[in-house]
């Protein structure tokens, strides 16, 4: 019988009737230091039980919390990175947020995020490095995790690098915006076998392998998350990686959607060397063997703020398990909604709720031009979402900051309520531009950044 918690759980041939889940913190029994206030300037290495309360943590050299330490941050926190630091976990991390009060973890300057190796506009994202085993399970949960990077001498796991450490769940977050070598998202070596659950993976990026994640001699758990939109930049076709990569490892996967995610690999596909066994009940483009196992598109509601909500008729719908002796599923969704909807549960991070209205802006009660941009700043796409209060001729131009005008995306009678268009800017150079709408005499602008993936490409906008 393997021992309870190693990461080798759940791959024999034992069944395993008890689930682990992770303890929330008893601050009772330790004495914490208390940073409060508006802003605090960390760095260096925590070596007393630590608390973060301010407004914002500004974090401004490599943090580390030492062995048998343990760091909370608490609702609501921002811990914004004035460099490219790491918080490195040797000890427990405890940074559980609410769906009202996330917490957020991000560059102090994302409009200098690039897509490529430079050190300048991100972080060096949370690393679980030969992290002792003694110490209590790190959780990470309702965390907003954006604009980080692994790359230079350390370059595997643009979010999370975990080496030889299992102890640690990662819930309901939003991880976007991350890049790495190796590894967009995570990376888990050396018997790592951390839960993912829950969590929105958007816009990760890899320069070789893996925009997702990347298992080397691993067995991390994914369960319940959506893995969309994320990008592999490797520029070889014959290259055998994929958005989740594989090595010698066996990765649960349950209840996730992997799809949307770009790569040139000519076998196709988004999983390279998973096992069947341990794959099932997802959505994954191109499919895989695995029970349960399909490839529709997940019909993504594509709009509002949380554009990966499940549409009324989404294949997702009610087509994922609860039975997953492996791991205890969330009491709710990253927008904290209850995880199980009539005793049935999605795949992906949301769950649909039919006594929602899933119009963001219904027809009967637009009052008003509305115009919204995401993501912003953004490259090489971005979605426009706008509302016309009366059927007449739109017009959806765009303008650089000279007043030229670049683009008209619209110039047609639309019917009254909310609609939706992508930008394609690929042969745009960087700079500031202005969205403008414009129905029955009234005029809507909203100001967009493009940033370009080739730092040296010139702005003809400065």
């Amino acid at each position: 019988m393997p021992i309870d918690g190693s990461p080798a759980e759940g791959y024999g041939c034992q069944t395993f009737a008890t689930r682990r889940s992770l303890p929330e913190p008893d601050c009772t029994l330790r004495s914490y230091r208390y940073f409060s206030g508006i802003r605090e300037d960390v760095g260096g290495v925590i070596d007393e039980d630590t608390v973060w309360q301010a407004d914002t943590i500004h974090v401004v050299e490599d943090v580390t919390i030492a062995d048998g330490v343990e760091l909370v941050v608490q609702p609501g926190v921002q811990v914004v990175f004035d460099g490219y630091y790491a918080l490195r976990v040797q000890g427990t991390l405890t940074a559980v947020g609410t769906a009202d009060e996330r917490i957020r973890f991000a560059s102090s300057n994302p409009v200098a995020f690039t897509i490529d190796d430079a050190q300048t506009g991100c972080w060096h994202g949370i690393r679980f490095d030969n992290t002792p085993s003694h110490n209590q399970p790190s959780r990470i949960a309702f965390c907003d995790i954006e604009y980080s990077k692994a790359v230079g001498d350390e370059p595997h796991g643009g979010a999370f690098y975990l080496f030889g450490f299992s102890k640690v769940r990662i819930e309901n977050c939003l991880i976007r915006n991350c890049l790495a070598l190796r590894g967009g998202a995570f990376y888990c070596t050396a018997h790592a076998s951390p839960e993912i659950v829950g969590n929105l993976i958007n816009k990760c990026y890899a320069l070789e392998t893996g925009s997702i994640i990347i298992s080397v001699y691993a067995y991390p758990k994914l369960i319940c998350n959506t893995m969309t939109g994320n990008t592999l930049l490797n520029e070889s076709e014959f290259d055998n990686t994929l958005p989740v990569h594989n090595f010698i490892s066996k990765p649960i996967l349950f209840n996730n959607i992997v799809y949307g995610n770009q790569h040139i690999y000519f076998l196709g596909g988004q999983i390279y060397e998973g096992k069947p066994y341990y794959i099932r009940f997802n959505d994954i483009e191109e499919g895989y063997d695995g029970e349960g196992n399909i490839a529709d598109d997940p019909g993504f509601y594509n709009a509002g703020d949380d554009p990966f909500t499940l549409g009324d008729n989404s294949p997702c719908i009610d087509a994922g398990t609860s039975d997953i002796p492996w791991i205890e599923l969330p009491a709710t969704d990253i927008v904290g909604n209850p995880r199980i909807h009539n005793g049935r549960i999605d795949m992906g991070c949301y769950e649909w709720d039919p006594t929602t209205d899933s119009d963001p802006i219904p027809p009967d009660i637009v009052s008003d031009l509305e115009l919204r941009i995401y993501p912003n700043p953004f490259y090489p796409t971005t979605n426009i979402e706008f509302s016309v209060a009366e059927r007449g001729r739109t017009t959806l131009t765009i303008y650089n900051v000279r007043g030229q005008k670049i683009a008209t995306l619209i110039d047609e009678d639309l019917s009254e309520g909310s609609h939706i268009i992508c930008w394609d800017a690929t042969d745009t150079v960087t700079g500031i531009y202005f969205c403008m709408l414009q129905n029955d005499g009234k005029n809507l602008a909203c100001k967009m950044l493009l940033l370009r993936w080739d730092i040296n490409a010139e702005d003809d906008e400065d």
